[in-house]
């Protein structure tokens, strides 16, 4: 089968800050290997192939949120902005 990237349509919620987790609405996130907060990789969970739960990392600058799979990469259209 062909491989398949993934996309982001949403994000709840849309802003947060460090150590907040954030719901990533999408398609194809079935191999998920990264979600990234502006190039910061964070812990995440994929709770299916549409949804995935990421905590906003330590280190997250104010940029997009990025889902990498083996089709490729995703970007959100709306940025986070980490705020300690």
């Amino acid at each position: 089968p062909a491989v398949v990237p993934p996309t982001i349509g949403r994000l709840n919620p849309d802003r947060g800050t460090i150590g907040n987790v954030v719901t990533i609405v999408g398609t194809n996130f079935t191999d998920v290997r990264r979600v990234e907060f502006n190039g910061t990789s964070a812990e995440f969970s994929v709770l299916s192939d549409t949804r995935i739960r990421a905590t906003v990392p330590f280190g997250a600058t104010t940029g997009r949120i990025s889902v990498v799979t083996n089709g490729g990469r995703a970007f959100a259209a709306t940025a986070t902005a980490p705020a300690n």
